[in-house]
């Protein structure tokens, strides 16, 4: 049985955040990011079967990280984003907060700094007071394989989107709103250079090829319809021009 049940309310307005994962040693950044982030999991409940919390990433509690990270032979970084769900105030000092987890790693040549995400996970506690049945303490969840990951960079380039989602398996999702992100940067502030440059998501190159074309068929449009009653006006003319007549 599948029970849809919201269990925490999303009507307050999501802040963004902006972070970044410093280098191990020196004081350079590796990753920086910034978004609005907001989701939902999936769980099981003793009595009700599976169900849905929403939750939103604000705010974020830590950063954490590395810069120099090593996959299966491909060097990585990683981007750790420690949360309370929604705010949540736990009441006990035991209660760890979420971890979202995204890990980047160089193209396939390793060349031009360009890198791509890899894999990410969801480490989600289930605190008694928000998920009283739960069947389990905590959850993890991992990656949908059959997910369309889109952010990377090519060069010294950022990824932007104005809409992008982590599906994960079990039903489960976070969305990044406004996002801007950029890995294996060697960046002397934790912030965006005034002039970096960012690859756009589908969504966005969609939006911005179908905006031009609206409006092309709109001013169209309206140039045909002046023409139709510039001719309809200068036909009425002509009659009443022959009925003085």
């Amino acid at each position: 049985m599948f029970t849809t049940y919201y269990t925490y309310s999303l009507a307050s307005v999501v802040s963004a955040f902006h972070t970044a994962v410093k280098f191990e040693s020196g004081d350079n950044y590796c990753i920086v990011i910034d978004a609005v982030a907001s989701g939902y999991i999936t769980y099981e409940d003793i009595y009700e079967g599976r169900k849905k919390f929403d939750f939103k990433v604000d705010p974020i509690t830590y950063t954490n990280g590395k810069c120099s990270g090593v996959i299966n032979k491909t060097t990585t970084e990683t981007l750790v984003l420690g949360f309370y769900p929604s705010n949540y105030t736990p009441t006990s000092a035991a209660a760890n907060p979420w971890e979202l987890t995204i890990n980047f790693k160089e193209n396939d040549v390793q060349t031009n700094n360009a890198y791509k995400i890899v894999s990410y996970t969801l480490n989600a506690e289930l605190y008694p007071e928000l998920f009283p049945n739960a069947t389990h303490q905590s959850v993890l969840y991992s990656q949908d394989p059959t997910a369309d990951l889109e952010w990377h960079g090519e060069e010294t380039r950022g990824f932007s989107c104005s809409k992008s989602g982590l599906p994960f398996v079990n039903d489960t999702n976070v969305v990044f709103e406004n996002l801007k992100v950029l890995a294996f940067g060697l960046l002397e502030k934790p912030d965006f250079p005034s002039s970096q440059n960012f690859e756009q998501c589908k969504l966005d190159v969609r939006t911005s090829d179908v905006v031009p074309i609206v409006v092309g068929a709109c001013l169209a449009g309206l140039v045909i319809i002046v023409l139709i009653a510039y001719l309809i006006g200068r036909a009425r003319a002509k009659r009443q021009g022959y009925a003085s007549v």
